[in-house]
């Protein structure tokens, strides 16, 4: 009955339309030449008629998402998956480096076969191993706090293989203030993934160059504490060589349709370079005493990082289970070097090392009709520091931490357009020295509204807090002079930093915004300069300028349009 009303709608359409009648096609004809056309052939979006064309979207509208079919036309001069995905309604793409945007917004998270993977790598993957896209704006559950979720669907049973070389080399075509730094810099990259059936493997490298030379504007700054006034005489001059090598291996098996295990490795070798000289007349403002001094300074960074990651991912009935480990073996050398015409000198010599592991567990799964979801988890952070003279072999200073969160996210959609989320998490950081031991509690909560009043305006009013470690230059028992009047050192007792943030979004049309924030921490990290006095590096005591890091309040209101 139904395909008889369906029909019958037809004929009257193209009575209608065409009274002299189509040349031999009945509207009958034409359903039946449509639906034996579709049954031939599932990817057919067209079927022409003599004279009656009918078309088929490619794209299903659902309450919460829309899933695109990857049609010819979409593929057509598009050279990977990031430009294919640019000619989805909504999502632009930018040719020169693949970066994504949707409705103006960068704020992405692209997952491939409902699986987080490395977004730079999939954007490089060939379209043709991908059949349809689910694109999920205002997502709910774990992924809240991204304006968009593109989940790419992968071909069952597919064999291919794709391979991707870029050089980009930066060239000035003039003396760029005087200077001679023509060749500014060059990035390489090379990929290559292979695919037969459930198991993929990955490799990809990258090489790096930059160089720069500038100079910056004459200064003049008062050092209170030992009242002195330093101007610089002429520009200070500053060039920087920065240079990075890296490689990506990985290995990825689909079990079968509710397990799958993955491997990857990344090693990096990174190297960075700085130089200044500045003259400067100095002016001792109780004494009146002048003088001219010509300072030049050099920092010299070398790292070697290995990282290694295990994953799994598992399904049991409507639990969806999920494990991380991730290894980090990370040493670098930081020399800074630092000299005066009037003889003094510097030299610090460090050598560094790290060894990190984090692991992550949760498990997840839907209520009521897939309104409700519900996850939770724990995760372990165990991380390491060490650091020596690099000349003497001397260890300086070593600390690590052990933290233990366990942590729930909750979402609800109330109906469809109104959604509501909420996070908690509960960790304990332990941090210990050779001379020193802090325990703490941090506690993290964040929440999500959104409402769509109709298909062109919507709001959306979210509240998240981060978190952020102290890094070993931070908490390092180790102080020294980074220059005659200079002093640096840590803070063993600086704490995690804990950082609030609200925002309400107004969007009119997908063309037109509203939104307006509100940051607030309690301990964020800031380097707070104090006096020191005793022996200076001359020799003489006197006062200097120390550098100590610090937990401060912070708070700030913005907003844009």
């Amino acid at each position: 009955m139904k395909n008889v009303k369906v029909s019958l709608v037809v004929s009257f359409l193209v009575f209608c339309l065409f009274p002299q009648g189509v040349e031999a096609v009945s509207p009958f004809t034409a359903i039946d030449s449509i639906m034996q056309g579709l049954k031939a052939d599932s990817s057919a979006v067209s079927k022409k008629l003599p004279t009656v064309t009918v078309e088929a979207s490619n794209i299903t509208h659902y309450a919460d998402r829309d899933v695109v079919h990857i049609t010819r036309s979409m593929r057509k001069g598009a050279r990977n998956t990031a430009q294919m995905l640019g000619n989805i309604p909504g999502i632009d793409c930018n040719y020169a480096n693949n970066a994504l945007t949707y409705y103006g917004s960068s704020n992405i998270l692209i997952l491939v076969d409902s699986l987080e993977k490395s977004a730079d790598y999939v954007k490089e993957l060939h379209h043709l191993r991908f059949s349809k896209v689910d694109v999920v704006p205002n997502p709910t559950g774990k992924y809240a706090n991204y304006d968009v979720l593109i989940n790419l669907h992968t071909k069952p049973d597919y064999t291919g293989y794709e391979g991707n070389v870029f050089q980009q080399m930066s060239v000035r075509p003039n003396e760029d203030n005087g200077k001679n730094k023509k060749f500014s810099g060059d990035y390489s990259s090379a990929s290559f993934t292979y695919t037969k059936n459930k198991w993929n493997f990955i490799g990809r490298y990258n090489f790096r160059f930059l160089q720069s030379e500038k100079n910056n504007a004459e200064s003049t700054y008062t050092n209170h504490v030992n009242r002195l006034q330093e101007s610089t005489t002429s520009p200070m001059s500053f060039t920087n060589f920065f240079r990075i090598h890296n490689t990506y291996w990985a290995i990825d098996h689909q079990i079968n349709k509710n397990h799958s295990v993955s491997a990857s490795y990344y090693y990096s070798a990174d190297a960075k370079d700085d130089y200044t000289y500045a003259e400067a007349e100095r002016l001792w403002l109780d004494s009146g005493k002048k003088e001219t001094i010509g300072k030049s300074g050099v920092s010299r960074i070398n790292s070697d990082r290995h990282t290694l990651g295990l994953y799994y991912r598992g399904r049991s009935g409507v639990w969806n289970y999920t494990y991380d480990f991730n290894y980090i073996n990370d040493g670098w050398t930081s020399d800074k070097n630092y000299r005066q015409n009037t003889g003094y000198a510097s030299d610090n010599y460090f050598r560094n090392h790290m060894d990190y592991v984090w692991t992550k567990s949760e498990v997840n799964r839907r209520f009521f009709n897939n309104r409700f979801y519900f996850s939770a988890g724990y995760n372990f952070t165990w991380k390491d520091y060490e650091q020596e003279d690099r000349l003497t072999r001397n260890l300086l200073s070593e600390n690590a931490y052990h933290r233990n969160e366990i942590w729930t996210w909750l979402s609800y959609r109330i109906k469809d357009g109104t959604d509501l989320n909420f996070s908690a998490s509960a960790e304990h950081v332990k941090t210990h020295t050779a001379s020193y031991e802090d325990k703490n509690m941090v506690y993290k909560f964040s929440g999500m509204f959104y409402h769509r009043w109709n298909k062109k305006i919507w709001m959306r009013l979210n509240y998240w807090c981060n978190t952020s470690y102290p890094q070993l230059d931070q908490v390092t028992e180790y102080g020294y002079f980074t220059d005659s009047l200079t002093w640096s050192g840590g803070n063993l007792a600086l704490r995690t930093q804990v950082y609030h943030s609200g925002r309400l979004w107004v969007d009119f049309f997908n063309l037109f915004n509203i939104q307006t924030g509100y940051n607030y921490s309690p301990n964020q990290f800031s380097n707070i300069i104090g006096r020191g006095e005793g022996t200076l590096p001359s020799g003489e005591n006197g006062a200097y300028i120390t550098y100590t890091p610090e937990n401060m309040l912070y708070k700030e209101f913005w907003t844009t349009i």
